[in-house]
């Protein structure tokens, strides 16, 4: 069997999700949508039309998952600047 090379595409995907870039390179992502139909179909599930929607969930915890990110980031900030002044007052007055 010959190797394909990998491609920075495929990194990404590798980096983001090592499990995913795993099964679809081992089985193909058309056999894992077969799949994915069938295990589907088997417990009865219905896709809603409500807009909850995978891609719209995920959309949605990226959103929220990035305006915490800079909250936190700006609190270390703030928090470092503060024990650096600390410091800087606790030798000047020495």
């Amino acid at each position: 069997m010959k190797e394909s090379p990998i491609s920075a595409s495929e990194i990404n995907r590798f980096l983001h999700c090592n499990y995913q870039w795993y099964y679809e390179k081992t089985y193909g992502i058309k056999e894992l949508k077969k799949l994915k139909k069938q295990l589907l179909e088997d417990i009865g599930y219905e896709p809603s039309g409500d807009g909850q929607s995978p891609i719209m969930r995920g959309l949605a915890y990226h959103a929220n998952f990035g305006k915490w990110y800079y909250a936190k980031l700006f609190y270390k900030a703030f928090k470092f600047a503060a024990i650096l002044a600390f410091f800087i007052f606790c030798l000047l007055s020495l």
